[in-house]
């Protein structure tokens, strides 16, 4: 996961709370430090879902470069996203593809739980066309985030 968002994984250990409540999406990050908190109650974070959503969340406090890397984008490009949480997009996309890779069977949590239908439509073919293409390491990181702000950015104007 470090690889894909071009960062080194912490050092230090990443603190997790198990809780029956974390908020309407089931978990939560809070950074500096990295600081995790799931709900084990929530229907949605049982069994390889609760490790996919463990490792989504650690993905917050190493995703600096990639929200670097599409603000700078946007800015190359004259364009605005039709949400600012692209990078966030890519969290999710991100995680469940590699965890999809090593569990063939395993219908990753965004896909599942229909983030890609109700809150990020604008977002999923994007990462389909232009960031798995670098998670398969057929185009360099820089592509993959020019090709989705291109796919995904509006006008200024």
């Amino acid at each position: 996961m470090s690889e894909a968002y071009k960062t080194s994984w912490p050092t230090n250990p990443i603190r997790v709370d198990l809780v029956s409540y974390a908020t309407f999406g089931g978990g939560y990050t809070t950074i500096n430090p990295t600081r995790i908190a799931i709900a084990s109650a929530d229907s949605r974070n049982q069994g390889i879902a609760a490790l996919e959503i463990l490792f989504h969340e650690a993905s917050h406090g190493i995703s600096d470069e990639v929200r670097r890397a599409t603000s700078e984008e946007c800015a190359h490009q004259k364009v605005l996203l039709p949400r600012r949480d692209l990078w966030h997009a890519v969290l999710f996309y991100t995680t469940g593809e590699i965890f999809r890779r090593h569990f063939p069977e395993y219908v990753p949590y965004a896909y599942k739980n229909g983030l890609w239908k109700e809150g990020w439509p604008m977002y999923i073919e994007a990462l389909e066309r232009g960031w798995k293409p670098y998670l398969d390491g057929k185009i360099s990181f820089e592509a993959a985030v020019t090709a989705l702000v291109k796919d995904v950015g509006q006008s200024e104007k």
